[in-house]
């Protein structure tokens, strides 16, 4: 089993910062957005261009891959993520604002397919399942760490800009300094939502509302924090034991899930 993840910490390593990173923007955003003076629609639009460059770049991104491999894919996304947070430091502007989160969430998951593809290629059919709990395990303890730079620095000045910033670009670290190789690019038929959807209704309407719903919880939960009138810190710890519900969650319903009918246990 070492022999598996051993060649895998450079890329661990990375995806922990980056998700740390991403913990850290996804609550700091809507509460600078709100100390700025907009109202939930703005915000709410705003959030919502991220996740439609996501859609793009889930799209797009396995293209990328194939053309220039995973490891400048992932390298060449962090960079431009960790640009768009500092270019959102100079202007407030709601359209600057708006394109820039719609490049990061492209970017985003640009490296959301080099690391999964990447994992799931350098696995076989026998440890995949334990590689993709490892790295989903990562990815919860990042965005819970990230959480905790909100009560150290003050959300009107645009120190946390900078330390994003900082952040994202140390995700490139592990990987740019390590031996690691990444898998073979293979040429891969992709498939269409219309065809997974005959194939698993269930599951992509589960996938779409699940997403839906987390989203929109996650994104308006420093909102909510702040409203009440919680103290920076005490947001921090809000939205991090939420994260971590999922972390612990996921145990029992993976459990569960491998011992009973899935649709039982989704429902």
């Amino acid at each position: 089993m070492l022999s598996t993840f051993t060649p895998l910490i450079p890329l661990f390593a990375s995806c922990f910062i980056l998700f740390v990173g991403n913990g850290l923007t996804n609550t700091f955003f809507p509460l600078r957005m709100q100390l700025n003076g907009l109202g939930t629609d703005s915000i709410g639009l705003i959030i919502s261009v991220y996740f439609i460059g996501m859609l793009l770049g889930a799209m797009y991104s396995k293209y990328l891959i194939k053309n220039v491999g995973h490891i400048r894919v992932f390298s060449g996304c962090v960079a431009v993520v960790a640009a768009s947070v500092l270019i959102c430091a100079l202007n407030d502007d709601i359209i600057a604002w708006s394109l820039a989160r719609t490049i990061a969430g492209f970017c985003t998951a640009g490296t959301y397919a080099a690391m999964e593809s990447w994992l799931s290629e350098s696995s076989t059919k026998e440890t995949r399942g334990r590689v993709l709990a490892v790295y989903n395990a990562t990815v919860i303890m990042g965005l819970f760490s990230g959480q905790f730079f909100i009560g150290l620095f003050d959300i009107a000045s645009n120190d946390l800009f900078i330390i994003a910033g900082i952040v994202f670009a140390a995700a490139l670290i592990p990987i740019a300094l390590s031996k690691i190789t990444a898998p073979e690019v293979l040429d891969v038929t992709s498939m269409s939502l219309f065809k997974l959807y005959k194939l698993s209704p269930l599951g992509v309407i589960s996938c779409f509302t699940a997403g839906t719903i987390y989203f929109s919880v996650m994104s308006l939960l420093p909102i909510v924090g702040a409203y009440y009138g919680f103290e920076n810190f005490t947001i921090s710890l809000y939205v991090g034991i939420a994260i971590l519900g999922g972390f612990f969650l996921q145990f029992p319903i993976g459990y569960l899930s491998d011992r009973f009918d899935r649709r039982t246990v989704l429902l």
